[in-house]
């Protein structure tokens, strides 16, 4: 009972600008684009290079392994293929430059 009256309090708080964007990026993801290296249809995963934020911000170097979701096809990706990439950030390992995806779509 104590937990949800601390949580009737705490979203009853009027948001920061700063609260408002961790939120949104939890919900939705932050967008990466790039373009795809080559597509293993074996594991489900696309390789991608020249990773950068979509507004702007630090780009990512090297190859990353994305994990596309069941739901994405990857028949509609190749090699050269310009790509948006939602994250959550909490999927998003630098140490193995792996990041499981919300949604990829070709651009």
């Amino acid at each position: 009972m104590g937990a949800i009256a601390a949580t009737s309090i705490i979203n009853s708080r009027q948001s920061s600008q700063t609260d408002i964007r961790a939120k949104a990026s939890t919900t939705t993801g932050v967008v990466y684009q790039g373009i795809v290296n080559s597509v293993d249809f074996g594991k489900g995963v696309l390789l991608v290079e020249s990773l950068k934020p979509e507004k702007g911000g630090m780009a990512l170097s090297g190859v990353w392994t994305v994990l596309v979701p069941t739901t994405v096809s990857l028949g509609q990706f190749s090699a050269g293929t310009g790509v948006n990439i939602t994250v959550d950030s909490k999927k998003f390992d630098i140490q193995t430059k792996t990041i499981e995806a919300k949604n990829v779509t070709a651009k």
